[in-house]
């Protein structure tokens, strides 16, 4: 993949300079799979993968180079006895990451772990599930993680899921905020001046209902999740570095509910989508000791409805969808600090000819840019090298595409 953007030749940024911002990647993955069934029910898998991606950017003439390499291995056993299904297993996982350019950012790290999960049909109407996996990493040393769902259906075409889990991840340089500022100004992630980080810890809870009857399905869904020690980007006011990777001195509250609703009915297919979400986190560059604020660039209420017609003996299919994205609170924005919300619109058309099928599709029909409310350049660059704002809406307008597919 190579992007590349930045000013139009012989014009400047204010300052009076130019600037680019030019970024390679490339991503290369291989794995296999190994699955044998034994004597007395017992089935065995091995499954194997490496991942190897490059990155090269040049963002305002600071070079970044890195070359990264995942690889794991997984073996796990499961035993069927009626209605009961256990599974054990064992996992060794490794990532590793050369920085060529930037010191403080070479890392190696492995995770070993064992894990089990144990299926049970209580009746024809219950089902209980639970899993347990522990974990030592070689950087933040040992998890245990535990997951328990219950699952009850009707005969009227109900069901409910409830679940409750905890959870790890291990953090790594390669976040949000540095995928669009890179390394060059940032406090090393690895070496004698490393931030000082532990595993990202989270706790969540999700209750699922729903129905389907004849052509309508409904579905709902309330979840709740707290992340503890979540890492994010602090500004620095001084030193030989503008930012540090911190975990957030508090966690990262979200409470939300979504709803779903889907009608087919031959030749029609009607899907409305309806999502509330409530999300706090810390502000890290708030002077006050603990001071919460919305999550950035996640809006309050989302909506969306899809209309499609699907005639099967003319071999045509039209769809239209529209997507409503409510107000977002908006951090290091000089021209807001809450977004306007918008409606965008798109269409799909397509024609089977024989082996042809045309398409004609139209995108952003409603023309909503964010270029239209405020400048994306920032007055002047940030101290992390930034010179825009976030994306909060589409930064192109109507988009429309035709073509053609030849089937053999």
């Amino acid at each position: 993949d190579l992007r590349l953007s930045g000013t139009f030749p012989g014009r400047t940024l204010p300052g009076d300079g130019e600037f680019s911002d030019s970024l390679r990647t490339s991503t290369r993955d291989v794995g296999a799979t190994l699955h044998l069934t034994a004597p007395n029910a017992v089935v065995l898998d091995l499954h194997l993968s490496t991942q190897l991606s490059s990155l090269d950017r040049s963002l305002g003439g600071q070079a970044q180079r890195d070359q990264s390499a995942n690889s794991g291995i997984d073996a796990a056993a499961t035993l069927n006895r009626g209605r009961l299904s256990l599974l054990s297993g064992a996992a060794l996982r490794r990532e590793a990451n050369r920085s060529y350019e930037v010191a403080g950012f070479d890392y190696e790290f492995y995770t070993a772990s064992l894990f089990a999960q144990a299926t049970t049909e209580i009746s024809s109407t219950f089902s209980a599930s639970a899993t347990g996996r522990c974990e030592h990493h070689s950087r933040y040393g040992r998890a245990c993680v535990p997951l328990v769902a219950l699952l009850a259906r009707s005969n009227g075409g109900w069901n409910a899921r409830l679940s409750g889990a905890l959870g790890v991840h291990a953090p790594s340089p390669f976040i949000e905020e540095t995928s669009i500022t890179g390394f060059a100004r940032l406090k090393p992630f690895s070496g004698p001046d490393q931030s000082a980080l532990a595993f990202e810890r989270a706790r969540q809870a999700t209750l699922d209902v729903g129905r389907h009857r004849g052509p309508f399905d409904v579905n709902v869904s309330l979840y709740a999740a707290d992340i503890f020690h979540p890492v994010g980007v602090r500004d620095l006011s001084s030193g030989a570095y503008a930012q540090e990777l911190v975990a957030a001195p508090g966690p990262t509250r979200l409470r939300g509910v979504d709803l779903f609703a889907v009608y087919t009915g031959d030749p029609f297919a009607v899907t409305a989508f309806y999502g509330f979400l409530r999300g706090r986190e810390v502000d890290l560059d708030s002077t006050a000791m603990l001071r919460y604020r919305d999550v950035p660039l996640s809006p309050a209420h989302r909506a969306g409805l899809d209309i499609a017609l699907d005639l099967e003996e003319t071999g045509s299919r039209v769809a239209v969808e529209a997507y409503y994205n409510g107000r977002q609170s908006l951090a290091n924005d000089p021209y807001r600090r809450t977004s306007r919300p918008y409606t965008t619109m798109e269409a799909l058309a397509t024609q089977n000819i024989g082996r042809v099928q045309a398409y004609l599709s139209a995108e952003n029909l409603t023309n909503v840019v964010q270029t239209h409310y405020d400048p994306l350049l920032l007055p002047a660059q940030s101290p992390s090298g930034r010179w825009t704002t976030d994306a909060w809406a589409p930064l192109s307008g109507r988009m429309f595409r035709a073509g053609a597919r030849i089937s053999y």
